[in-house]
């Protein structure tokens, strides 16, 4: 159980004090939308008979929105934490080389 009558901030001071204990206390009313997105690409060329070049693409994305009036308020804005709309977004990138029995790969992530 959180009992915590105290909030910090994100260098560990103190930012609010003899406030509601915890930090849900209220219950929730949380009326959220999620939108997703993915897609991947993957092409392969044959260069010869014992070489191969592959590509690889995957791309993620989903976007949140929502209320909960009787959820997290931010203790500095003082705004509901799930009005503030957010992005997560992920893509990734692969190439690789193929020589009959020697397979050389390369992998990039960017969040």
């Amino acid at each position: 159980m959180d009992t915590a009558t105290v909030r910090y901030g994100w260098d560990g001071q103190i930012i609010g004090s003899n406030l509601r204990p915890g930090e849900i206390n209220l219950g929730n009313n949380q009326q959220i939308d999620y939108q997703f997105f993915f897609s991947r690409l993957i092409a392969s060329y044959q260069l010869s008979a014992k070489h191969t070049i592959d590509f690889s693409q995957m791309h993620y994305e989903q976007h949140r929105k929502g209320s909960d009036p009787l959820g997290a308020i931010s203790a500095i804005e003082r705004i509901d934490v799930l009005g503030v709309p957010a992005v997560y977004q992920k893509i990734t990138l692969a190439l690789g080389f193929v020589q009959a029995g020697l397979v050389i790969t390369w992998k990039v992530s960017l969040p």
